[in-house]
Parts: C-alpha cells; structure tokens; sequence
C-alpha cells in the first residue's frame, strides 16, 4: 500500500471518530422539547378544543337550519380537548364579524370531567344547548340565512378586549364551527 493510499485510510479513520464523537455530544438535542404546559393543562401541552359535531342529524353542521323562533329545540355538541383539567366555555354568536361585532346570543360552561381516571387521556365532553335566543332580535319578516357560529374556549371569555365579546385570556385556546341558519314562524 502506498504512502498516499495509507494517508488517506488514516484520515477517513480521523473523520468517522470525529463525526461519530459530533453525533454523540448532539445526541441530547436532537429531539425537540416536550410543548409548554400552561395553566390547568393537565401536563399536556396548550391543546386547542375542538367541536366535533352536533346532534341531532336535523341541527348538524353547517346546515341550512330552519329554525322556529317560538319552538327552540336542543343541540347537543360533541367537544374534544385533550386538556382534561380544562374548563371550557362556549358561546354562539350570529352574523359576527370584526368589523360589525356581535353579543352572544347564548353561552354555556362545560366544566371538566371528575372522573380521575380520565387524566391520561384525550376526552370528549358532551353538552346540550337551547337554540332558544339564537333568532332574537331578527323581525318576522327575515327569513335569509344567517351564520350562526359556536366558539369554544378553554379558558372563559373576557368582558373587554379585542376582538369584541370574543376576546380569551393570553394563552387561551379557541376554535369555532358554523350553521347557516334560517328564523321562520310557521
């Protein structure tokens, strides 16, 4: 073997320790650390609360919805948030936008579960709602389709802050899901 051939076997030799050595000091880093638990999350990170359906097939999202304002029915909304220690709030909000903001016409507050086996794993909470209130204030004679969204939050809704009547505290977890709906008197 010639003295370049015996050179070089020696300096891959040299590399490969040196990147063996690299990997094994970055080993600790390489994976990411675990999401920041804030508040009553119950060790799992910040998870966001998801509405996952409403029931019955009749008052399924999106709709259309045709509502009797002097008949209201129940909905029953299917929640999941893996934060089992979380509280959750929920308000349903009519033709809402930021530019022309309005008040809840209904709320609720579905409180976390007591079961202490649940808290190692995702739950599901199961709520009912009156639809009474979601057609206030529209006259008789408006019978057009209106958006009706149901906003969840896991931690309560602020009296003050941006965006109006939906502002949550920092750090708050929200999502929402849509009906269209429709208010007719028969």
């Amino acid at each position: 073997m010639g003295h370049l051939a015996h050179s070089l076997l020696n300096f891959r030799g040299l590399t490969l320790v040196l990147l063996i050595a690299v990997l094994a000091a970055a080993g600790a880093c390489v994976f990411p650390a675990p999401g920041e638990t804030v508040g009553p999350d119950a060790g799992a990170p910040n998870a966001v609360p998801v509405i996952l359906s409403a029931t019955p097939p009749e008052l399924s999202f999106p709709g259309p919805l045709t509502l009797d304002p002097t008949a209201p029915v129940s909905v029953v909304l299917e929640i999941f948030d893996a934060d089992v220690e979380d509280d959750l709030s929920l308000r349903f909000f009519r033709d809402y936008s930021a530019e022309e903001p309005t008040p809840a016409l209904g709320f609720g507050d579905i409180d976390a579960p007591d079961d202490p086996s649940l808290e190692d794993e995702p739950t599901r909470r199961v709520q009912s709602f009156s639809t009474a209130g979601w057609c206030n204030g529209l006259p008789p004679s408006d019978t057009s389709l209106h958006r009706l969204q149901a906003v969840v939050s896991d931690r309560g809704f602020l009296s003050e802050g941006e965006p109006l009547f939906q502002a949550v505290p920092d750090g708050a977890q929200t999502s929402s899901r849509a009906w269209l709906i429709s208010c007719q008197t028969p």
